[in-house]
């Protein structure tokens, strides 16, 4: 017994120590997928700002890179580097295309400038013909910055050399320059536009854009620190130099802070556009505050764990109580169910084992009590003359409460049934025993039928029963034969009134309890009076014999109730004329 208990104590603490795992488990995984859930939606971010970039790149390079090569290939550079022209001439004509160039040229140029050979400005924008044009103090401007940038500019032998610059508080201007070739004359062009020519200037706080030489290795553009510009990108942010890419998105430590980056590798020109993100501003506080959590958590399951090891201490601590009071349990239940077996016994002996043999009469009798024992019974009882009585008798209350009244009436009806007197005056006699006999809430509900079977006359009275039912074999139908009185003890003095009805050949009369006509199914609703003269319609159309006759009324019954509980118990008497 004590090994028993043992092993359900330890069955006990491996189940609640599994769930308890279990349940770390959840939170851990919990935690752990928010977080993850942060990230992809920063790679995501990140993810399209580096493509949104590239796809403009890509998109307006290609139109800046025409252009250019249309402002290095005109047939004005010819006056302007000596072919034939005179340096005036040269410059007035340069000024003329331009002015042609401009309207239709889809960027808008903030300066143009043209190079000699050791990169001195020998002409720029600032003329009289693009002032006249409109372009006023923004050109005056602009042209000072191509003339500083002229100074220090490297222009490329072959293809466009791009470079950002950006003033102290103003906006980055793309600054292009692509070599020329006249004859022996060389020398070189540079064009200014704004940053949106290239892409549209990004404001993002969190996300930054980073342009990288991929030939020269150094910074083009960076979005939040202009100082970084043609750094090389090993000084910059030395992370971005081998990422480990994974799905476009890779993350990097950079200065004691993590990252998320995206890498998009443009053809033309030789960039790589990076966009990056500082994860430390979204993760550091959903982790701080799930590191708390998964203390508490911790902390629960421990003090969990403690709880229950003290609990299956105390259970088996009792057990050895709890078992004494079972086994007492069990004996006192065996005792009770011998009781009731014995009392159901007596029940039983009540009633009657074998229908009595009347000549010209098919009679037959079945009680099915709701518990072991109940208030229903059933008799027969010979008369002189060769007469029988039938009798149903239901006792109100279930159980215990209705057998021992049962058992009581049933004295008294034999008693009563020696004197051989008329029913009405039988239930006269029997009314004024009960009422002196039983308590207030006590009384029995009794109906007769005296069998004459010479005459073929049946005499009823009832008292509280459900109307007998009347079969008509000649026309088929089925009647309830209307008899009213008060149950037996309910008043000292009650009068009971008889019936008296003829039976034909196939004709059926049929005593029930209220057990029957109060049957309930799964839904509350009764099998009641009509579903009950339907169901006697239908077995007498069968032709069968009384005691089939109640099987198949009760079939009906049970059919009806499905898994519904009996209720009531249940008692019918069947008297067939043959």
């Amino acid at each position: 017994m004590n090994r028993d208990r043992s092993h359900g104590g330890g069955h006990l603490l491996w189940f609640f120590g599994v769930s308890l795992i279990a349940f770390a488990a959840i939170v851990i995984f919990f935690y752990a997928q928010s977080l993850d859930s942060v990230e992809r939606v920063l790679g995501k971010q990140v993810e399209s700002v580096g493509l949104r970039f590239s796809e403009q790149i890509n998109v307006r390079y290609p139109v800046l890179y025409r252009e250019v090569q249309l402002l290095a290939r005109n047939k004005s550079l010819r006056s302007l580097y000596g072919q034939g022209g005179q340096e005036g001439e040269g410059r007035a004509a340069v000024g003329t295309f331009l002015e042609w160039f401009r309207p239709y040229a889809e960027n808008e140029y903030v300066g143009i400038g043209y190079l000699d050979g050791d990169n001195r400005l020998v002409y720029n924008s600032d003329s009289e013909a693009l002032q006249n044009s409109g372009m006023g103090a923004q050109s005056a401007a602009a042209n000072r910055q191509v003339v500083e940038q002229a100074r220090s500019l490297s222009v490329p032998d072959k293809g466009l050399h791009v470079v950002f610059k950006a003033a102290d508080g103003e906006k980055p201007l793309v600054y292009m320059a692509r070599k020329i070739r006249m004859g022996k004359h060389r020398g070189g062009v540079l064009a200014v536009v704004g940053l949106e020519a290239l892409f549209e200037a990004h404001t993002g706080n969190d996300v930054h854009l980073a342009v990288v030489d991929r030939e020269t290795g150094s910074v083009r553009y960076h979005s939040s620190d202009f100082t970084l510009v043609e750094k090389p990108l090993k000084e910059a942010v030395p992370p971005l130099v081998n990422p480990t890419v994974e799905d476009g998105v890779f993350p990097f430590e950079f200065k004691g802070k993590n990252f998320l980056a995206n890498g998009t590798d443009l053809v033309t020109p030789p960039w790589t556009v990076f966009a990056y993100i500082e994860t430390d501003k979204y993760l550091a506080r959903p982790q701080q505050i799930g590191r708390i959590a998964l203390g508490a958590s911790l902390a629960f399951i421990l003090l969990c764990g403690a709880i229950i090891r003290t609990l299956v201490r105390r259970l088996r601590a009792h057990t050895d109580q709890l078992e004494e009071a079972n086994e007492v349990v069990q004996a006192h239940n065996k005792l009770l169910e011998k009781e009731l077996e014995t009392a159901q016994s007596m029940q039983m002996g009540l009633m009657p084992t074998n229908s009595p043999d009347v000549e010209g009469f098919d009679i037959s009798g079945f009680c099915r009590p709701a518990t072991h024992v109940g208030g229903d019974f059933f008799q027969y009882f010979p008369l002189p003359d060769g007469r029988v009585a039938l009798a149903l008798a239901d006792v109100t209350g279930h159980g215990m409460e209705a057998a021992i009244p049962t058992v009581l009436f049933s004295g008294i009806l034999d008693s009563q049934m020696e004197d051989a007197t008329a029913p009405e005056e039988l239930f006269s006699r029997l009314n004024r025993s009960l009422y002196r006999t039983l308590d207030r809430r006590t009384f029995v509900c009794f109906s007769m039928g005296e069998l004459d079977p010479t005459s073929r006359r049946l005499r009823l009275v009832n008292g509280g029963c459900p109307y007998p039912y009347h079969y008509r074999a000649s026309s088929e139908d089925v009647v309830e034969l209307h008899l009213d009185a008060f149950p037996l003890g309910v008043r000292p003095e009650s009068e009971y009134g008889v019936v008296e009805i003829n039976l034909d050949p196939g004709d059926r009369i049929v005593f029930c309890s209220d057990g029957i006509i109060e049957a309930e199914n799964g839904i509350e609703e009764m099998f009641g009076f009509e579903r009950t003269a339907e169901a006697i319609s239908r077995a007498a159309g069968l032709g069968v014999g009384s005691k089939e006759f109640i099987e198949h009324l009760l079939s009906e019954v049970d059919a009806f109730c499905g898994n519904a509980e009996q209720g009531d118990d249940q008692t019918i008497i069947v008297l067939r004329a043959k």
